[in-house]
């Protein structure tokens, strides 16, 4: 079962498809509290794993804001059944060692070289998980931009053929690397 929660309606005012620029869509964004995410997510995976059909776990997996909705769900612990999830060019809005220990489930980082704020992240986050002995792999893929997985028809990525390539290449290791990182930390076949 795959849930998508909308976790900006509440501060927007409501459900819209109307597509809003980029200062308001930042400042939506700031106005949805780490706890609130987090309250949410808890929420949606209670709800999720009630379902008839459903396991009694979840993961989360993100994208940019969302990658960093997984790993403040990763540091607060998630609810009974958290399993583990996967941050698409997204990290922790605190990397420091004191946040990072607090995580006990497995984790995944895959981002795209070429996004310089996630990239110079990328060291210190590897250091801390792997000091930690943390179930973490966090994979940083060469020529591929911020928002890789949705950037494959990105009429600025086809002008570039370095990123246009590196997207493909980093799309077609990491929705597989996703797909097994969910079947083992979910035990489904």
């Amino acid at each position: 079962i795959a849930i998508a929660p909308d976790l900006c309606s509440k501060v927007r005012g409501g459900p819209s498809n109307v597509e809003l620029a980029r200062d308001s869509v930042q400042k939506i964004l700031g106005g949805v509290t780490s706890a609130m995410r987090n309250t949410e997510i808890a929420a949606v995976a209670k709800w999720g794993m009630s379902l008839p059909d459903a396991a009694p776990r979840y993961a989360v997996i993100g994208y940019c804001w969302g990658g960093g909705t997984v790993w403040m769900h990763a540091v607060n612990g998630g609810v009974e059944g958290y399993s583990g999830g996967v941050a698409f060019y997204g990290t922790a809005y605190n990397n420091s060692g004191d946040s990072l220990t607090r995580i006990n489930k497995p984790l995944m980082l895959l981002n795209g070289a070429r996004d310089a704020r996630i990239g110079a992240a990328m060291p210190a986050i590897d250091s801390i998980m792997k000091a930690g002995k943390k179930d973490y792999v966090g994979i940083n893929y060469p020529d591929a931009v911020h928002g890789f997985l949705r950037a494959q028809g990105d009429t600025a990525a086809r002008r570039d053929t370095v990123a246009e390539k590196g997207n493909i290449a980093a799309t077609a290791d990491a929705w597989p690397r996703t797909v097994s990182f969910l079947r083992k930390n979910l035990g489904v076949k």
